[in-house]
């Protein structure tokens, strides 16, 4: 419930009228379309509407875990480049 209750507090979910049920917001759309932690979200969510382009990439650059999402033809690229590489590492995109 705590867990619940900090989300609510930061403006990612809310809570129904009757204090049960739970609906989200856009941040949390955002959070699970691009994989953006909740520490990430809570400092994207510091900046105000007139903040610049300059403070926009400042927030992002300190958040360390923000990724993109592998997109289904991406896969096979990242696989063929994963063959030339002399030392490999084990990933579960990794060709078998």
């Amino acid at each position: 419930m705590e867990s619940l209750k900090k989300l609510d507090q930061t403006q990612i979910i809310e809570f129904d009228d009757d204090g049960f049920g739970v609906s989200p917001l856009e941040p949390s759309h955002i959070m699970s379309k691009h994989i953006v932690s909740y520490a990430a979200m809570k400092t994207i969510m510091t900046l105000d509407e007139n903040s610049s382009m300059q403070d926009l990439l400042d927030t992002l650059c300190q958040c360390k875990d923000v990724q993109m999402p592998l997109r289904r033809n991406e896969k096979k690229l990242l696989n063929e480049f994963h063959k030339t590489i002399r030392f490999k590492i084990k990933s579960p995109l990794a060709p078998r």
